[in-house]
């Protein structure tokens, strides 16, 4: 009876050692697939990705690779640096160091890259993935309360990160719903498909042509002042002009517009390879309507590409004096 409980003792005991080995096997085969994912990504950094005329959604869904690649780094880092044994302290301040150093260094050698560029928001998500990650697995062997709070850190981080991706949706889906209204202003959100010089553009309730708002310009002394319309549905077939409304509050000046499509870009980036137009405009409301087949005969040597409009713009030239302009109503008829 003494053998046989002392063969059983030792059966359980040869599991135990079993069982653990067992485990460790997974958590290195864990870690080395963290690793072969690292490797895998990282070259992303440098080369691919959206380009210049991809969607804002598929260019944010990109970005947050920064996110979701420093999560899996410092989950690495924790394990192989045998830091559970230390502080949250010391983790977390270890992870913050090795996340600028890293995110920092990535973020240099894109200055050297063509069609690259550095960016502090990189570096902030960059961030704020390594403590999440953190946050997260700290999190696990703490009191229940802690835990929790640390869980709901975690999950704000993430939701912080995808406010971005989830506003530039909304944005394209009720730029799509509206067409062929291609900027009506009636939206704070609207404002971000618009790039301007120091001046500015501003939702404003009057004056106004349609909906409840317009956009103020304000135009500034420099040589070019303006603003330009850059994201926005691209296919203008089976449309006839391009119509906008300006209103002008005080003496007549001289308002110049363009459009180009995806071909004006790099060394074809020139005045003959779009659509250039100018219209005096007199105090009061002035409808500006573009024939579409202007746009299309405007490049020099070639025909615009109807299927792939990429920009519209207006602005005035070195003007002696600040103005002001309200913009409304920009659409295709």
């Amino acid at each position: 009876m003494l053998l046989f409980t002392n063969k059983m003792a030792g059966k359980k005991q040869q599991n135990t050692f079993s069982n653990k080995e067992s485990g460790a096997h997974m958590i290195r085969d864990r870690r080395r697939w963290f690793i072969y994912i690292l490797l895998l990504v990282l070259p992303f950094f440098f080369v691919g990705g959206p380009d210049y005329d991809s969607q804002r959604s598929l260019k944010e869904l990109w970005n947050l690779g920064h996110f979701f690649f420093f999560m899996i780094f410092i989950l690495v880092q924790d394990s192989y640096w045998c830091s559970l044994h230390r502080s949250i302290y010391f983790r977390m301040a270890a992870a913050c160091i090795t996340v600028t150093c890293v995110g920092l260094g990535i973020e240099l050698l894109q200055l050297h890259i063509d069609d690259r560029f550095f960016s502090w928001r990189d570096v902030g998500m960059d961030l704020m993935g390594g403590v999440t990650a953190l946050l997260w697995r700290a999190g696990r062997s703490l009191p229940p309360l802690p835990a929790t709070l640390t869980a709901v850190v975690s999950i704000v981080v993430v939701c912080v990160n995808f406010v971005p991706f989830g506003r530039v949706v909304l944005d394209e889906y009720c730029s799509g719903r509206d067409f062929p209204l291609l900027a009506g202003f009636e939206t704070t959100i609207e404002l971000r498909r618009w790039t301007g010089g120091r001046g500015g553009l501003t939702r404003v309730p009057l004056p106004r042509v349609q909906g409840k708002h317009s956009a103020r310009i304000t135009l500034t002394t420099d040589k070019y002042s303006g603003v330009a319309l850059n994201y926005f549905p691209g296919d203008w077939r089976d449309r006839r002009a391009l119509a906008f409304q300006v209103f002008n509050p005080g003496h007549p000046l001289t308002l110049h517009y363009r459009v180009h499509d995806a071909l004006h870009r790099g060394e074809m980036q020139t005045y003959g390879n779009r659509y250039n137009g100018r219209t005096l405009l007199t105090e009061g409301w002035n409808e500006i309507i573009i024939p579409l087949a202007e746009i299309l005969a405007a490049p020099e040597g070639r025909q615009m590409d109807v299927t792939k409009i990429r920009g519209f713009g207006v602005f005035v030239v070195q003007q002696k004096e600040r103005r002001v302009l309200f913009l409304d109503n920009v659409r295709l008829l």
